[in-house]
């Protein structure tokens, strides 16, 4: 080959050595039909790709089985790159684990909390295993306090308008999430106490169970009317559920009436765009904030230290850290 060949090669190959390496991580996901989960993944590949890391997902279509296939298919291929994991059924954790373990591949699970004897069952996950989700128990005290604000205190509430029966007790439903889901229970177990707590007489006529999905808000919310059940507080557990109820209620609701006044206060959690819009439009009394962006940002943080064999790191008051379990508190969100 010619000298200037050789030269006018030289600045190809050059370019072709910098180019930087590509780099994926692999996700793991129980559905891709989840408001909050979606919002989440988003921020959660917006903060990679500022490392330069591209997200590789595969949704298991709340079937475990699929899941347990998807995952023990990629996990010699994915090497000990730490993996992230919304399980579908927490209760299967274990097993993935221990799959894990032997390939010696972190695992950071999130939004969905494997029991606490599967995340510590050794030494080998007491220094691998993780999971970043939501402070549940705050987010449901949070919505009693949203509520305790609007009735003003548990004496202003017995006999005024908003005690439609005038019994002096506060006949609440709850549309719930899945019934094993951690967040589900702790958000309907801590906002009852708070209410109780803060001198309220609570009276728990409905829990539905919805899965976290709008249309089964809608759904139940209409069961809830035709059966005539006098419902004076509607506790949601995340904001799609109480967008569903919501939709129903617009469709039987006095246009010329206010709308909480004519129904009753309705309070979510997640803080999604639709949630906030409900708010603002008086839909909605209020939703409690699930800090998605916050909780990307510790994934990932997790996820680099991993790779690169650094101490954890450490984060604002907002992150309550308990072992491997990483809890964002939110904040209230009202007009």
């Amino acid at each position: 080959m010619k000298k200037h060949q050789v030269f006018a090669l030289l600045p190809l190959l050059l370019l072709s050595s910098c180019k930087k390496e590509e780099k994926d991580a692999n996700v793991f996901l129980y559905t891709d039909n989840d408001t909050f989960i979606n919002s989440l993944v988003s921020l959660i590949s917006e903060s990679f790709h500022e490392k330069d890391i591209s997200l590789r997902k595969y949704v298991a279509s709340r079937k475990q089985s699929l899941q347990n296939s998807q995952f023990v298919s990629l996990l010699e291929e994915n090497g000990h790159k730490p993996i992230l994991l919304n399980i579908y059924d927490r209760l299967s954790a274990s097993v993935l684990i221990e799959k894990a373990q032997k390939e010696d591949t972190p695992l950071l699970f999130f939004n969905r909390e494997p029991l606490l004897q599967d995340m510590e069952s050794n030494a080998w996950a007491k220094e691998n295993v993780y999971y970043v989700g939501a402070y549940a128990e705050y987010q449901g005290e949070a919505q009693a306090e949203i509520v305790a604000d609007y009735f003003q205190d548990a004496s202003s509430f017995k006999g005024s308008k908003f005690d439609k029966n005038n019994d002096g007790k506060l006949q609440v439903a709850i549309l719930r999430g899945e019934l094993s889901h951690q967040d589900a229970l702790n958000r309907s177990k801590y906002s009852i106490d708070k209410l109780r707590q803060l001198g309220f007489d609570v009276d728990l006529i409905k829990v539905a169970y919805c899965d976290w999905e709008e249309e089964k808000g809608y759904e139940e919310m209409g069961k809830m009317i035709l059966n005539g059940d006098n419902i004076e507080l509607l506790l949601s557990n995340n904001d799609a559920m109480a967008i569903g109820a919501i939709r129903y209620l617009k469709s039987i609701m006095n246009p010329n009436a206010p709308f909480i006044e004519q129904f009753f206060p309705i309070v979510g959690v997640d803080g999604t765009e639709e949630g906030r819009k409900a708010v603002e439009e008086s839909y909605m009394l209020g939703t409690v904030l699930n800090d998605a962006s916050l909780q990307a940002q510790i994934l990932s943080s997790l996820y680099t230290n991993l790779v690169e064999g650094l101490k954890m790191p450490s984060f604002s008051d907002e992150v309550i850290v308990h072992g491997n379990f990483y809890k964002v508190k939110g904040a209230k969100i009202t007009r």
